[in-house]
């Protein structure tokens, strides 16, 4: 696997034990719905598969805690990933003073093409805020406040998925 690149940290490192048991998986359940994602770690890489039902809910995720890892001076999140051709964000929550907690940013991962491993990059100052999925006005990704950092999956197409995941990067 490759170090990162000059000028970022590695979040994620799935060839890694102790990485995967930072990450949880966060289903539409928690509001109704009836999409199931599970996560596990095969040959050293994150194997994130499940089914999407947009009866109710629509979602499925997976998030890691970012508590530990200064993240001040990053700009963009890197992945190298593989993926089934679905569209897939990066989901961020900070913890600025005064900002609904409820309120998330979300990053599409621009992966092209199923079955390929890409590395591809996403600026934080592309992100938007939502509440629950909708779009609102709020102020952006506080870098130095990530408290967390996941995958989503939210295209409104019911079905299956399957991303696999090396690692992910903040980068300045």
């Amino acid at each position: 696997m490759a170090p990162p690149a000059p000028g970022c940290i590695r979040i994620a490192d799935f060839s890694l034990d102790e990485t995967a048991t930072h990450w949880r998986i966060v289903n539409d359940g928690v509001m109704g719905g009836l999409s199931d994602g599970v996560a596990g770690i095969v040959d050293g890489r994150l194997l994130y598969e499940g089914l999407i039902n947009t009866n109710g809910g629509g979602f499925s995720s997976i998030r890691g805690v970012m508590t530990d890892v200064d993240l001040s001076s990053a700009s963009t999140l890197r992945i190298a990933a593989r993926s089934d051709e679905r569209s897939y964000e990066f989901i961020i929550d900070d913890a600025v003073d005064g900002r609904d907690r409820r309120v998330n940013h979300f990053g599409a991962i621009p992966l092209a093409g199923a079955g390929d491993w890409q590395e591809v990059e996403v600026a934080l100052d592309t992100f938007d805020p939502r509440f629950f999925g909708t779009p609102v006005d709020d102020a952006p990704i506080d870098p130095a406040q990530i408290t967390e950092v996941g995958i989503i999956l939210a295209d409104g197409i019911d079905g299956p998925f399957r991303l696999e995941v090396h690692w992910i990067d903040a980068c300045a």
